[in-house]
């Protein structure tokens, strides 16, 4: 029994000694997927030994980004735009053993990148620019520039290039393309556009009034009227050019391609007088009413483009709202209040007619 016992203690110590010889005393590589990268950066993992204790990795530079499952260490390599190769270390740690040290090398940017790579140009913006890294000389040139509608000009240290729309916006959209080809690297391509105006855009501007049928009022004769934005794309500010009307302008609402003239407008004060608009016209084809509920009727007109002649047309006529009820006479008047007590007439007329170029 007493030899039984000491082979049993000989055999665990031996055992023990064996399991102290394979213990590593320190984190080891098994296989790394690759440590050097291009500019481009990338992923990457490593496989270490920690003779299964629980790992953990941390790099010197944030644009190598770590993350362990298990016995495994993921590498995330940011892209690179520097003009020098640059490193960081990986520690891989596990407790008890010596750290693992992994370098990791990434190249210096060879090649191309502009930003953005679209242009959208408007008539208050003709000119815009792209930023430029390059890791050497490059080209541009327009490879699509329908009617030389577009320019470009680079800046001396070749960080920028400024494109410039050489025509306003018209009634259709204009696309180019730029091209730029480094000595390394591949072409960028950069896309220019010039959308084309929008009609409440055509709109703004001073217009001749081609036609009226005046017959009362103090004012004999219209001969221009201006509209600026007043809620932008949606309606216009309208400026009578006369002296009477000239400080009174009223809305016109642009609502489905078409431009409207509610009635029921209060238009200004004077100090001592109130100006207003509204229409006057039939009830189901009888009578003459005075609409001065805002919105019971009004007056519209779609825009008629005249592509030789380049002017715009509109022609101005109830537009059906008031179901029954019909604007036929516009009307400005002077008033004692603001609720139409009516004390002069400005302008009564049954028809306007209005012209521009464009």
């Amino acid at each position: 029994m007493k030899h039984y016992l000491l082979f049993l203690l000989a055999s665990l110590a031996m055992l023990t000694g064996c399991e102290k010889d394979d213990d590593p005393t320190s984190v080891s590589l098994r296989s790394i997927t690759r440590e050097k990268f291009d500019y481009k950066g990338g992923l990457a993992s490593a496989i270490v030994d920690a003779g299964g204790r629980d790992v953990t990795a941390e790099s010197s530079e944030s644009w190598c980004r770590t993350a362990v499952i298990g016995s495994i260490v993921n590498f995330n390599v940011l892209a690179y735009t520097g003009s020098e190769e640059r490193s960081a270390t990986v520690t891989v740690k596990a407790e008890g053993l010596k750290p693992l040290l992994i370098n990791v090398v990434q190249d210096k940017f060879r090649g191309l990148v502009v930003v953005p790579s679209t242009l959208i140009f408007s008539d208050t913006d003709r000119t815009l620019s792209v930023a430029v890294t390059c890791s050497g000389v490059y080209d541009v040139k327009l490879t699509e520039n329908p009617n030389n509608a577009f320019s470009f000009s680079k800046s001396e240290d070749g960080a920028s290039v400024s494109f410039t729309s050489n025509k306003a916006s018209s009634r259709v959209e204009v696309k180019g393309r730029a091209e730029f080809t480094p000595e390394e690297g591949d072409p960028v391509i950069v896309t220019l556009i010039q959308p084309k105006k929008s009609t409440y855009d055509f709109l703004l501007g001073t217009w001749n009034v081609t036609k009226t049928d005046i017959f009362a009022g103090s004012i004999q004769n219209l001969s221009s009227v201006t509209f600026s934005a007043k809620e932008n794309q949606y309606s216009y500010k309208v400026t009578i050019n006369d002296p009477a009307l000239k400080d009174y302008p009223f809305t016109a609402e642009f609502a489905d391609g078409k431009v409207v003239i509610q009635t029921g407008q209060e238009l200004g004060f004077s100090g001592t007088k109130f100006y207003t608009l509204h229409f006057n016209g039939p009830n189901n084809g009888q009578g003459n009413y005075i609409w001065s509920q805002a919105g019971v009727v009004a007056w519209a007109a779609e825009p008629v483009f005249d592509e030789n002649a380049g002017t715009i047309q509109l022609v101005f006529s109830d537009n059906g709202q008031g179901n029954g009820r019909e604007a036929k006479t516009l009307c400005f008047w002077e008033n004692n209040d603001r609720y139409w007590s009516f004390t002069g007439q400005l302008c009564l007329t049954n028809a306007l007619e209005l012209s521009k170029n464009y």
